[in-house]
């Protein structure tokens, strides 16, 4: 049981830290775009926030599997 536990927890944290980094990846790429040409650039706070909570909750279910 500990070895499935220990399984999702790293997917958990592996999916958030995904879609943390491709967040921004569009944030920057879209601000270093907008900065040299005067455009408008997209924050992605929602691939930011949802990839933060995934890898907080693998965090805490690989401490819990630890136990």
């Amino acid at each position: 049981m500990d070895d499935a536990e220990r399984r999702r927890a790293t997917r958990a944290i592996g999916v958030g830290a995904a879609f943390f980094v491709i967040g921004l990846l569009i944030t920057v790429l879209t601000y270093s775009h907008a900065s040299g040409s005067g455009g408008v650039y997209v924050v992605a706070w929602g691939p930011m926030l949802f990839g933060g909570i995934r890898m907080i909750i693998g965090l805490f279910l690989l401490a819990k599997s630890k136990r």
